[in-house]
């Protein structure tokens, strides 16, 4: 299996694993919006491809409203529901042999970190994800000896315990070169309501909705608009995405 095909599978498999659990919390179908950033090793530059996931609160029907999932998501369900979607994604690729065992041993599912953060900014968000993607394997600051034949750094676990490794120069350039991407290969791709697919309808969908709740529900002061030329008040009749076709008698674009 083709390492680019196994990182467009994690990422496929990711977004959705995180649509059928928020549909299952708030019971009803809804696609939530992701950002996933591939990572292809681990802190001590072996190879361990893991997804990192940018997630809206919630996610969108298919009549454009949007539901949040609260402030509760169970790990027990995401842990089996990760587990369920990426084994049964890598049938086709993997003996099923490898798939039993790993239900068989890991009972309670596949570990998923959850980090409830704020992105507060558009930067902020670019800068996160951009964390993940242009760092190389190994930093040079964390190669302290190299003597012709052998190279060691150390590295932090998630713990904070640092730990010192030692591989021949030519085991760590293999090491290094396989999390090069191939060429054009995608490492950052976007779903649901951030597809280019779907963003243009959805943000239609906010700007007709944001009209409709400003005039007629949130301003509960509205004030009186005057005509600019009979000086007669003003009443909102239509909106429309472009002028009206003069040949046309109504206008094809109605708030209800």
């Amino acid at each position: 299996m083709k390492e680019s095909k196994l990182r467009k599978v994690l990422m496929n498999t990711v977004h959705k694993t995180i649509t059928k659990v928020f549909s299952n919390i708030t019971k009803k179908n809804i696609e939530p919006g992701s950002i996933e950033a591939i990572h292809s090793f681990g802190r001590d530059v072996k190879h361990q491809p893991h997804v990192h996931s940018i997630v809206t609160e919630g996610g969108f029907t298919k009549e454009g409203k949007f539901i949040s999932i609260g402030n509760y998501i169970s790990y027990d369900a995401l842990h089996r529901k990760w587990q369920y979607e990426i084994l049964t994604a890598l049938k086709k690729y993997i003996p099923k042999t490898i798939i039993d065992k790993a239900f068989r041993k890991y009972s309670k599912g596949f570990c998923v970190y959850v980090r409830p953060e704020q992105i507060k900014s558009s930067k902020y968000l670019a800068k996160y994800i951009g964390r993940y993607i242009r760092h190389p394997a190994i930093a040079n600051s964390r190669i302290i000896a190299y003597n012709g034949e052998a190279v060691r750094f150390y590295y932090e676990d998630n713990k904070g315990v640092v730990h010192y490794k030692i591989m021949l120069v030519y085991d760590f350039i293999s090491a290094i070169i396989q999390h090069i991407p191939e060429r054009n290969e995608r490492l950052v791709r976007y779903y649901g309501i951030y597809s280019r697919r779907k963003i243009r309808r959805t943000l239609e969908n906010n700007k007709q909705s944001f009209i409709q709740r400003k005039l007629f529900a949130e301003d509960k002061k509205r004030r009186t608009v005057l005509c600019p030329i009979c000086f007669q008040e003003a009443k909102f009749f239509a909106y429309c995405k472009k002028p009206p076709d003069k040949n046309k008698e109504k206008i094809d674009y109605w708030i209800e």
